[in-house]
């Protein structure tokens, strides 16, 4: 079950890495990703809340958290080559925020019985995370970007 709904949920999320949108904003819709595809699939859904419970799962030769952190690094240093990011941030530490954080956001929703708002908590985190994150000049559009991607998932 794990295995099946890690595989769907990378496929998903390659579809969108592979657009060649600026990377911040694929970090964003990845995170979309996280929250409308378990709404939508339960596989998902139910590998999600299995990897919640077991933690440290190393299925098919592929680490899910190993394999989520290497995307989300990989996203975040090309945000930083791009010039989306204040140049002295630490990607890597940013990196392993994001992926907790998002994990967190669904963790914390499943045990408050509150998934049905997932979306919304994935928006405060990028609100909040915003202004330390990215340049003066372009916060407004990624805090327009965010509220748009979010409203239409």
């Amino acid at each position: 079950m794990i295995d099946s709904g890690c595989e769907r949920f990378a496929a998903a999320a390659l579809s969108k890495m592979e657009q060649r949108a600026p990377a911040l904003e694929t970090a964003i819709e990845v995170s979309v990703l996280n929250a409308s595809l378990s709404e939508s699939d339960r596989i998902v859904r139910a590998m999600f809340r299995l990897l919640v419970e077991i933690g440290d799962y190393h299925g098919n030769e592929v680490a899910p958290f190993g394999s989520w952190f290497t995307s989300m690094l990989d996203l975040m240093q090309r945000a930083h080559d791009e010039g989306d990011l204040e140049p002295s941030i630490d990607v890597d530490a940013l990196s392993f925020l994001l992926l907790q954080s998002l994990i967190g956001a669904r963790t914390v929703s499943a045990a408050l019985g509150r998934t049905d708002q997932l979306i919304e908590q994935i928006e405060s985190m990028w609100s909040i995370l915003l202004p330390a994150l990215v340049p003066a000049d372009k916060l407004g559009y990624f805090r327009q970007f965010v509220s748009r991607r979010l409203r239409v998932s």
